[in-house]
C-alpha cells in the first residue's frame, strides 16, 4: 500500500521527476505547468519495463493539484491500480 508520506514533499516535485513501484505497478510523478498553473501528473503502468520503454497505450494518466493534498490523491489513486 502507497501513503502519501511516501511520495515525498513537495519541494522535491519542483527540482525532479519521481518515479516508484509498488507489486507490479509502477508509477512516475512530476509537475506540470500549464498557463502558469502547477499540477501534479503522476503515469501508472503494468509492465516490468521502465517508463521510457513501455507503450503509451499500457500507461494511465492522473492529474491533480499541486499540493499535500494532491499527493493524498495521487496515494489512493495508485493505491486502487495496485488492487487491480
Amino acid at each position: 500500500m502507497i501513503q502519501a508520506s511516501d511520495l515525498l514533499s513537495l519541494s522535491y516535485y519542483e527540482l525532479a521527476v519521481f518515479t516508484g513501484s509498488c507489486g507490479s505497478l509502477r508509477y512516475r510523478i512530476e509537475k506540470q505547468d500549464i498557463d502558469d498553473n502547477k499540477s501534479l501528473l503522476v503515469t501508472a503502468w503494468n509492465t516490468p519495463l521502465a517508463f521510457d520503454h513501455t507503450p503509451d497505450e499500457d500507461k494511465e494518466t492522473y492529474s491533480t493539484q499541486f499540493s499535500v493534498e494532491g499527493l493524498s490523491d495521487i496515494a489512493d489513486w495508485l493505491n486502487q491500480r495496485v488492487s487491480q
